[in-house]
């Protein structure tokens, strides 16, 4: 349990909620300034599939999960492509 918060802790440290790093599909490492695009791949309660929305910050659970905040809502990652 103390791992985790203090790995939360340096990630809150170190890591902008403003930004996220991500490789293209050329092997290059970009960083994405928020807002940036993002198209839903799997439908929830809130976005159908094939919705462009914008992800205004990027958190991290207390369970160390990427989350995006679109909205007023946290939705986790995986539920997103990013769209370049």
């Amino acid at each position: 349990m103390e791992d985790k918060k203090t790995l939360l802790e340096g990630i809150n440290r170190y890591c902008s909620p403003n930004s996220i790093l991500i490789i293209d599909k050329h092997g290059v490492l970009r960083r994405l300034v928020c807002p940036f695009k993002v198209v839903v791949i799997i439908e929830n309660q809130v976005e159908k599939k094939g919705n462009i929305v914008f992800v205004e910050a990027v958190k991290i659970s207390d369970d160390l999960f990427l989350l995006y905040l679109i909205g007023k809502t946290l939705y986790p990652y995986y539920l997103f492509a990013i769209v370049l």
